[in-house]
């Protein structure tokens, strides 16, 4: 079973100052989008993975 490329928004904060970041980035699923967060930041704790529907991509262009 194929999954298809979506954006996810991913909430997380660093390990030292809990600061909370977001940020969006193209995955195949929730897993994978945790991943790609922790190869980019290995200090992160993943709070929330929310997938972007098409009707928010809409609105984020307008």
């Amino acid at each position: 079973m194929e999954q298809e490329l979506g954006v996810y928004t991913v909430e997380f904060t660093d390990s030292i100052y809990e600061i909370v970041y977001y940020r969006d980035v193209h995955a195949f699923g929730i897993e994978d989008a945790r991943h790609r967060i922790c190869r980019l930041y290995p200090d992160a704790r993943i709070r929330a993975v929310t997938l972007l529907n098409d009707e928010d991509n809409t609105a984020a262009k307008n």
